[in-house]
């Protein structure tokens, strides 16, 4: 099995990169440097000939930067998700697409399952929902949902939060937006798993199981460098002009594959931690 993996030098992409190999599985990376989206998805099908699984793991990711930049955000969130779901029909390949808790809108007073209907209150979400659509308008594709994605090959909070922490001054963290946060070589994990089985199901969610805020998220970062946590202060969330709003509750349902179960975030984490914070 030969496997395309779009967006190849992101979080999630290089955790597919090595992860793949391992499994035996062949992979072509493509990233920016090596696929023109503006090409027509004829012209792409091309480069993905003999690819029995594609992955979009490519986005715009910066939430508050796509309130400003929405062309930009609509284009890498919904075109190429749209294109290479056209690719995907015409060279007869599976596509999986990558995609957010950010689609729902956070009034929720419980886990949302992949059934529930979205309403995203960002110009990130909306365009993600968008390309979660294009997607599933064509046959032989799924998209896994997942949130508060950390990992070793890229910036993320838990970085953020150490950097902060080794500063040694007293910081605040918001402690009333409500998530999960997931291992991004957990995620390529269930990924694989997922390709591996044919679930029914055209959406799923690949996130780990409980909960936790920013702020107790931020508390566990500080007790994994043996730091004291008391530094970092509980706050709640302010929206300014220009930024985007966050959904106050994202907690996704985790889908359970047959093959892989991601595990609980504070297990995941404290496994992790070393790895990420290096």
């Amino acid at each position: 099995m030969v496997w395309g993996v779009v967006g190849s030098k992101g979080m999630l992409g290089r955790e597919l990169s090595i992860s793949l190999p391992q499994q035996g599985i062949s992979r072509r990376v493509f990233h920016r440097g090596n696929l023109n989206f503006d090409l027509p998805a004829e012209a792409l099908a091309l480069l993905f000939d003999g690819i029995e699984v594609i992955v979009n793991a490519a986005a715009f990711t910066n939430v508050d930067l796509a309130e400003t930049l929405t062309q930009q955000a609509q284009f890498a969130n919904a075109v190429i998700p749209a294109k290479l779901a056209k690719v995907a029909s015409l060279t007869g390949a599976r596509l999986i697409q990558i995609s957010t808790d950010y689609v729902f809108d956070g009034k929720s007073k419980s886990a949302y399952l992949p059934t529930s209907i979205p309403n995203p209150i960002s110009v990130y979400g909306r365009t993600k929902l968008r390309g979660e659509q294009e997607v599933l308008a064509y046959e032989n594709t799924q998209v896994v949902r997942t949130s508060w994605l950390y990992g070793a090959f890229a910036d993320c909070f838990p970085k953020k939060i150490s950097l902060k922490l080794a500063g040694g001054t007293p910081f605040s963290v918001v402690n009333d937006q409500f998530g999960t946060p997931t291992h991004a070589k957990e995620l390529a994990k269930f990924v694989i798993s997922l390709a591996a089985e044919h679930p029914e199901e055209r959406v799923l969610h690949g996130v780990s199981s409980g909960s936790t805020t920013w702020f107790d998220f931020a508390r566990e970062v500080a007790i994994s460098m043996g730091l004291e946590p008391e530094k970092i202060l509980s706050s709640k969330t302010m929206v300014d002009d220009g930024f985007a709003s966050r959904p106050a509750m994202s907690v996704l349902s985790p889908s359970k594959l047959a093959g892989f179960e991601i595990p609980d975030w504070r297990v995941s984490w404290r496994a992790a931690a070393d790895s990420v914070l290096g």
